[in-house]
């Protein structure tokens, strides 16, 4: 079982890079300097840093490690800037990882699409921290504005799906309307800039109705360690109730955004 898992995690990763590695090659270059440093803006906080405000901003993404281009952007701004550069502490950080989700690195992706990015993020963060947090992604969204690119920021708390909760309907989210759906579309679609793996890949598609069940297993045995993963929950039915309104929403949709809602 162990090498089964390392396998599949090896598996998961180079696949990952592949589509990192469309994004990029399918955009300019305003959309590869945002694509790039989106995660090293959310990990470190400072006043020289695009999407800076005070107070109490969580930051930090777990399991982040510096890629060479944000390296390198870390260093000029040492270097030319005299800006030094705080790690946040190790442990369990605030934010669990950043991915983007939808027409990125799809076939659906072209030279103006825009990017939605989630940020998922621990359930011990209060109120106010998660209001500077959208704060600052929103000085993150006008920053990638003056570049010419388009970004909208998504803050999801892990236990969000679990516990059935749901933002608004308007704009760009879908609200309660589609629960599973959405999640199967994060599913489907995400890619990992920063942070934890999706465990959802590493479950067996006949063990998706014991999605749980499955999961405690790999714990218990010891092949996966729990707070290496971003655990979103399975995909449970679909009831008629959200194949209605995820109907519905796809009609609402389609008044600003025909193609997206085809």
């Amino acid at each position: 079982m162990y090498l089964y898992i390392e396998t599949l995690k090896q598996r998961l990763d180079a696949i990952n890079q592949l589509r990192v590695d469309r994004a990029l090659a399918a955009m300019g270059p305003a959309f590869q300097q945002v694509y790039s440093l989106l995660p090293t803006l959310l990990h470190y906080h400072h006043p020289l840093m695009p999407g800076y405000l005070d107070g109490n901003v969580p930051k930090g993404i777990c399991l982040y490690t510096p890629d060479e281009t944000q390296r390198h952007y870390l260093n000029e701004l040492e270097l030319y800037r005299g800006m030094s550069v705080q790690d946040p502490p190790k442990g369990e950080l605030p934010i669990t990882g950043v991915y983007t989700m939808g027409s990125t690195s799809s076939v659906g992706q072209s030279c103006s699409s825009d990017l939605d990015i989630w940020v998922c993020h621990q359930s011990w963060l209060d109120s106010e921290e998660r209001q500077l947090l959208q704060r600052k992604c929103s000085l993150l969204e006008s920053w990638a504005a003056s570049l010419g690119v388009e970004v909208s920021f998504f803050l999801i708390d892990e236990n969000r799906f679990r516990h059935n909760e749901s933002g608004s309907l308007g704009g760009e989210d879908c609200g309660s309307t589609q629960h599973i759906l959405l999640l199967d579309e994060f599913y489907r679609t995400a890619v990992r800039l920063a942070g934890k793996r999706i465990l959802w890949n590493m479950v067996p598609c006949d063990e998706e109705e014991h999605y749980d069940d499955y999961v405690m297993t790999l714990y218990a045995q010891g092949v996966l360690t729990p707070n290496e993963w971003l655990d979103l929950g399975g995909l449970s039915s679909l009831s008629a109730e959200e194949y209605f309104g995820a109907s519905l929403w796809q009609l609402y949709k389609s008044i600003d955004s025909p193609y997206k809602a085809v």
